[in-house]
C-alpha cells in the first residue's frame, strides 16, 4: 500500500499542530523536529518548536527558536506575539514592546482586521 500525502509537510505539520494543541509534547516535538532537520528555514516547525520549548520551561531554547521563526518571516504576526509574551514574563519589557509594536504595524492596515459596518464602498 502506498503511502498518501498525510507524508507532506503540510500534513506533517498539522499533525504537530494538533499534538501540540492536545498537551503531547513529544509527538509534537519529534514532527516539527523532523520538518526542521529537512529544512532549518521551515518557519512554521522552527515557531512550533520554540512554542514547544517554552511550554516545556526551556525558556532560553525558546526565546532563540521564537526569534529565529521572526526573523525567517518577520511579517507573521502570530511570531511575534508569543515571542512578545515571553519578553514579557522574564521582565523584558522593552523587547516585548518591540514585538507587540512590531505586531501592530503589520496588523494596521488589511481589510480583515478592520470591518466597517455597512456595505463595502465598491458596492453601489
Amino acid at each position: 500500500m502506498s503511502q498518501t500525502p498525510m507524508s507532506t509537510d503540510h500534513e506533517r505539520l498539522l499533525q504537530a499542530i494538533r499534538h501540540f494543541q492536545a498537551g503531547d509534547m513529544v509527538n509534537a516535538s519529534l514532527l516539527a523536529q523532523a520538518l526542521f532537520n529537512q529544512d532549518p528555514h521551515h518557519a512554521e516547525a522552527v515557531h512550533l518548536l520554540g512554542l514547544i520549548a517554552d511550554r516545556t520551561d526551556r525558556t532560553e531554547l525558546a526565546v532563540k527558536l521564537l526569534s529565529t521563526a521572526v526573523d525567517l518571516e518577520p511579517w507573521q504576526i502570530r511570531f511575534r506575539i508569543p515571542l512578545g509574551d515571553l519578553y514579557s514574563r522574564l521582565g523584558q519589557f522593552e523587547a516585548a514592546a518591540n514585538q507587540y509594536r512590531q505586531a501592530l504595524r503589520l496588523q494596521a492596515d488589511p481589510p480583515t482586521v478592520l470591518h466597517q459596518p455597512g456595505p463595502s464602498p465598491s458596492v453601489r
